[in-house]
């Protein structure tokens, strides 16, 4: 009497271990780096896609901000800082308001040494300023910082991360 029904062979086994070995081997993998991917999945709202590929804008440069936060840290913690809470502008506005005001410490600055900020944009005249200078390296890596965050910041950035651009700035003065 044959059981043709219960009749397994090993090919079929193997074949059945195929089909299911790959999704559960996916399964263990996602559940092992979640919060890897997590993160991942959270940085992806920053993505910028143009003709010469995709990349990370906005969260990679509040990364770096961050970054440079803690390198100068003890130079902030001598510092009042407004809150964000105090203040009844947007994030955005905020944004907008430390750009211009970084432009305008730039301009005086390079005005005190004889240079005519309009022949320079603000990333190379912040280049010349601490080729002659004016500011340490760590200061103008900051200020540049200022400037891609405050390029790339859109009207649904958030308080904390303006208040990280604002504390950036804070500490380059």
């Amino acid at each position: 009497m044959t059981y043709s029904f219960f009749a397994v062979s090993f090919s079929d086994v193997v074949e059945l271990l195929k089909v299911i070995i790959w999704p559960l081997t996916l399964l263990i993998i996602v559940f092992k780096f979640k919060t890897f991917f997590g993160s991942a999945l959270n940085r992806m709202q920053s993505l910028d896609a143009s003709a010469t590929g995709i990349s990370m804008t906005f969260q990679e440069k509040i990364e770096e901000a961050k970054t440079l936060l803690n390198k100068s840290k003890g130079a902030l913690q001598n510092r009042a800082k407004m809150s964000v809470s105090e203040s009844n502008d947007s994030a955005y506005k905020m944004v907008l308001d430390v750009k211009a005001s970084l432009l305008d410490f730039l301009s005086e600055k390079a005005r005190s040494k004889g240079i005519k900020p309009e022949k320079y944009n603000p990333k190379s005249l912040s280049t010349h300023l601490a080729e002659i200078g004016l500011f340490t390296l760590q200061q103008q890596k900051a200020i540049n910082t200022v400037f891609d965050l405050a390029n790339s910041a859109s009207p649904s950035i958030t308080e904390d991360q303006a208040q990280i651009v604002e504390d950036l700035y804070d500490s380059i003065k």
